[in-house]
């Protein structure tokens, strides 16, 4: 923030830090958050129109909020390729790939406060575009993509209409002026019941605006976490601030649980989740905070994991996982929901998996037939059949030719000669749905 750790009287910094962080979910200010353009809803991002249309039966899930909700991490303004961030966003949009087809628009904006969020999804609601200074917020947005994202209200209204699920991440960027009154409590008290006040109505407004457009998706909002940890050499802060601290964040918790209950309470299908809890006591490895010196407290890539379950505790109850990986096994491989375990090990080729044909036939119960004087593999689901050839750099879908960039190949196992299939290409043939999850390292394949 202001300096780093070691730089001025350990009481005086850990109070000043303190308040700051406790501000900022996503508490950097407009100044200090990188103004490097950066892919922040990673390749899922979708802004144009055509993009809106809606998978057959895919899960929607819509997210807004700041740049917890775009995925930031330090250090993504030093790299010099465009980073593609991994959030909490993203982890939600895998567990909704655990339960079948899914789709993710990521709409999170750096800097973004909740009277802007209000004001952006009013704008929504009124299906006119809006501009920054419209968004009534008290600094820039530092975000490069936030003009287009503004613009582009017909788009995230359409992506919006059409959504099972609407994540809500906001609140870090309201209360980063506490900083300035540190020093005076009484007055820090008096701002901090003002700031409150307006966080809670922007916040009604803001669900209120979703739910509007579309009245039928479940809308899950997080709480604002503390960042601080408590100290340990320069790091932290004293006990009794740490307790302080813990209770404004349980001060925005009880506005939150507040808001939610009141609109449950008229229909609207709205609930509150609470990633703040997983970092009380955590806050040094969910946090950015040790590795920046104290310069930064968005996440830790541990941080948007316990985020993510967070948010899928609230969605299903429930947070799923790949099954451990050795290390002969590259990828997990999960077909409608269930991992697909075989003796015989995925394969990856130029960048491009494998399975064994009949794993992955039984995986999505096709049938399958195999002509060996041919080398030809013909696999049967529903109205779609596909035939591959060894070796061949095409393969057929119903009789039309489709390009395969790496064939089919057969290899030895012990005493047996499997067929291995191209994973991705076999599978969108059939016409389901392919995503790989490189960080994850796993392919997901659901009808």
């Amino acid at each position: 923030m202001n300096g780093k750790f070691g730089k001025r009287a350990a009481h005086t910094l850990a109070a000043a830090l303190a308040a700051a962080l406790l501000a900022g979910m996503a508490a950097v200010s407009a100044e200090e958050i990188p103004r490097v353009p950066y892919a922040a809803a990673g390749a899922e991002t979708k802004m144009d129109a055509a993009a809106s249309v809606r998978a057959k039966d895919a899960y929607r899930i819509v997210a807004f909020g700041d740049s917890l909700t775009a995925g930031y991490e330090y250090g993504m303004d030093q790299m010099d390729v465009m980073p593609v961030p991994y959030g909490y966003v993203d982890r939600l949009f895998e567990q909704a790939l655990f339960r079948g087809r899914a789709e993710m628009y990521n709409y999170g904006i750096l800097g973004l406060q909740t009277i802007g969020l209000k004001n952006f999804l009013a704008a929504v609601e009124r299906d006119t575009p809006v501009t920054e200074a419209e968004l009534g917020q008290e600094k820039p947005l530092p975000d490069p993509r936030a003009a287009a994202m503004l613009k582009a209200v017909p788009e995230t209204r359409a992506a919006l209409s059409g959504a099972d699920l609407v994540a809500v991440m906001i609140g870090g960027n309201d209360f980063s002026p506490v900083i300035g009154l540190i020093g005076n409590p009484a007055e820090a008290e008096l701002w901090l019941t003002g700031a409150l006040e307006a966080y809670e109505s922007s916040l009604e407004a803001s669900i209120r605006s979703i739910a509007a457009v579309n009245p039928k998706a479940r809308i899950v909002v997080g709480d604002v976490y503390s960042p601080v940890p408590k100290k340990t050499g320069l790091i932290g802060v004293e006990p009794e601030v740490y307790d302080r601290l813990q209770a404004v964040a349980g001060r925005v918790r009880e506005r939150l649980e507040a808001v939610t209950a009141r609109l449950s309470m008229e229909g609207l299908q709205v609930k509150p989740a609470f990633p703040s809890k997983a970092f009380v006591g955590r806050e040094a490895a969910f946090t950015a905070i040790v590795a920046s010196r104290g310069q930064d407290i968005h996440p830790s890539q541990s941080g948007y994991q316990a985020i993510g379950e967070a948010f899928a505790e609230a969605v299903w109850g429930e947070t799923r996982a790949v099954a451990p990986r050795d290390a002969t096994t590259p990828i997990s491989v999960i077909v409608g929901g269930r991992e697909v375990l075989s003796e015989f090990k995925p394969v990856v080729k130029n960048n491009r998996t494998f399975l064994v044909l009949r794993d992955i036939a039984d995986a999505v119960k096709a049938t399958t037939r195999w002509e060996g004087k041919t080398q030809k593999a013909t696999v049967s689901l529903g109205g779609t059949t596909v035939e591959l050839t060894i070796g061949a750099k095409t393969m057929r879908v119903n009789g039309r030719s489709v390009p395969v960039d790496v064939p089919a190949f057969l290899q030895r196992s012990g005493s047996e000669i499997k067929t291995y299939v191209p994973l991705a290409a076999l599978s969108d043939g059939l016409g389901f749905q392919v995503e790989y999850r490189a960080k994850l390292k796993a392919a997901f394949i659901n009808e």
